[in-house]
Order: structure tokens, then C-alpha cells, then sequence
């Protein structure tokens, strides 16, 4: 079977963005889980049935881009975590709470309370960020 370069490309952009919903789906589904754990709570019937249809759907993708010579696109671990640690340092930084201050005055007790948090976050995520630049290279 011949595909237009166009249809290729247009197919693997399909493609590309169908696994990395996919690969999120899992990742939040994990995520879930794991909370569920320390709640006591059962396994929850519906959540694993999305997973194994998540599974699947990246088992019959994978093999819908093998049979058609379409590149699969790996993302680095690396790069993907440090993007999302840049995404929540993005949101809070030192002018977090003085950008407050422009709808308004910013209530002094507010502030007393925001500073040490908003420090504390910030601390966080520049531990992360030096955690994450360690993780092992591979690609996902």
C-alpha cells in the first residue's frame, strides 16, 4: 500500500498525538491508584478496564505505524519531566505575590501567609528540577 507523503505525514501526526493522550491517560489512571492505595480504598473496577483499553489502543497504534513505515516519535524522560517542573516554576515565582497586588492591595495577613508557602513551593521545584536532571536518558 503507497501513502502521499501528506497522508504520511498527516497520519503520523495522528498518531503521535493519539499515544502521547494515551500515555497520559495511564499516567494520570497510575496516579489515581496510587492515591486510591493509601485511601484504603478497593481496586477500582472501571479505572483498570481504561487501562487495558489504553494498552490496547497503543498495541493496535504501534502496529498501525509499523505497517505503514510511519516513525515512531519517542519523547526523552528527561526533557518531558523537566518541562513540566519549568511549566509549575512558571507559575510560581518571587513575583507571584506582588503581581497580586495589581488587582488591589494585597492583604497583609495574605501576604504573611503566601510568602513562606510560595518560598517553600519554589524550593520544591528546584529540587525537582535537580532531581529530574539525574533520572536516566530513555525514551518513552
Amino acid at each position: 500500500m503507497q501513502l502521499k507523503r501528506g497522508q504520511k505525514l498527516d497520519l503520523q501526526v495522528s498518531v503521535t498525538a493519539a499515544d502521547r493522550a494515551m500515555r497520559l491517560l495511564e499516567a494520570l489512571l497510575f496516579v489515581a491508584e496510587m492515591d486510591g492505595l493509601s485511601a484504603s480504598e478497593g481496586p477500582d473496577a472501571a479505572a483498570a478496564k481504561l487501562l487495558a483499553l489504553s494498552r490496547h489502543f497503543r498495541k493496535e497504534l504501534a502496529q498501525l505505524a509499523d505497517d505503514l513505515g510511519l516513525v515512531r516519535e519517542g519523547r526523552d524522560l528527561r526533557s518531558l519531566l523537566m518541562g513540566q517542573i519549568e511549566r509549575a516554576q512558571d507559575c510560581f515565582d518571587w513575583g507571584l505575590i506582588d503581581g497580586l497586588g495589581g488587582y488591589g492591595g494585597l492583604d497583609p495577613e495574605a501576604e504573611a501567609y503566601l510568602r513562606p508557602r510560595v518560598a517553600e513551593l519554589i524550593m520544591v521545584i528546584k529540587e525537582m528540577a535537580q532531581v529530574a536532571g539525574r533520572v536516566r536518558p530513555r525514551s518513552i
